[in-house]
């Protein structure tokens, strides 16, 4: 097996586990743990996924820990929405020289 192979059969066992652990923690009304359980995919994870996906996970996240009282848990929750934010900052930086262009075959339809 290459290396290539290698990363992505990884990467999908560590997708694989904190959902296992959300869909665990779900089913026993342990909606806090489901909760965590986003909130480590964005902290494993976060640098490989885009911008789509770290909303959705961490609307997620939010939605299953909007009533913890545990800190640890907020502070959790405010650096992954600065994963977040980086990652949406960095989308549009990368998007600022294409916007000149993007609209160049609309005007003339």
């Amino acid at each position: 097996m290459n290396l290539e192979v290698q990363l992505t059969a990884l990467k999908q066992q560590q997708q694989t586990l904190p959902r296992d652990e959300q869909q665990i923690a779900e089913t026993t009304g342990d909606t806090e743990g489901a909760g965590r359980a986003q909130l480590s995919i964005i902290e494993e994870l976060g640098d490989k996924m885009n911008a789509k996906e770290l909303i959705s996970t961490f609307h997620s996240a939010l939605d299953l820990s909007k009533d913890s009282q545990d800190p640890l848990t907020l502070r959790r929750l405010i650096a992954c929405m600065e994963v977040v934010l980086t990652s949406l900052q960095s989308a549009s930086e990368i998007l600022k020289p294409l916007k000149p262009w993007i609209g160049i075959g609309k005007a003339s339809r």
